[in-house]
């Protein structure tokens, strides 16, 4: 794809523990047209997005973080933190159908490892057409009569 097909396509969050797979997503991305911030935890994550002052468009993160930290848990993070339901692509090489209902479980898409530039491009798309970035509702509080 070339980046003129991407132009503009907003800010997009890689969430990644292998420096080498994070930098290679990086790259790819912002060839598309991305703006792209990195980290490799949700902490690392919250605070690029408090220094960039702007909330993702997009998250992408591996399932499995370092510290027993999953994708899942950065992407509700973020999504807290902004105060918006993000669209978000988890990134796994496990096909367990456990796993697949648990991501769908918290509104994520999912896409199995490995996989080539063109089906992420392809996920990547499916996302922008289909997600749109929506208030995160505050937890019910019991109201009293």
């Amino acid at each position: 794809m070339l980046a003129s097909e991407h132009a503009g396509r907003g800010f997009a969050i890689v969430i990644e523990d292998d420096a080498v797979i994070l930098d290679g997503m990086r790259a790819l991305l912002e060839t598309w047209g991305y703006q792209v911030g990195t980290a490799s935890s949700a902490n690392e994550a919250l605070a690029c997005i408090s220094a960039k002052r702007r909330c993702p468009d997009l998250i992408l993160s591996d399932y499995r973080l370092k510290d027993e930290q999953t994708g899942l848990d950065a992407v509700r993070d973020i999504r807290a933190f902004c105060n918006v339901g993000i669209p978000a692509l988890i990134l796994t090489g496990d096909t367990s159908e456990e796993r697949a209902d648990e991501v769908a479980r918290n509104g994520c898409r999912i896409l199995h490892k490995p996989f080539s530039p063109d089906q992420l491009a392809e996920m990547l798309r499916i996302l922008q057409e289909t997600e749109r970035p929506s208030r995160v509702k505050p937890r019910a509080q019991s109201q009293r009569p």
